[in-house]
């Protein structure tokens, strides 16, 4: 669980601080 929630954290902060880069990720 511990990971998990570490995991969103991380993928919250990518998201705020590479927006651009977030997009051409999920693309």
């Amino acid at each position: 669980m511990g990971l998990a929630n570490a995991a969103n954290t991380l993928l919250e902060w990518w998201r705020a601080t590479q927006p651009t880069t977030q997009l051409k990720f999920v693309s």
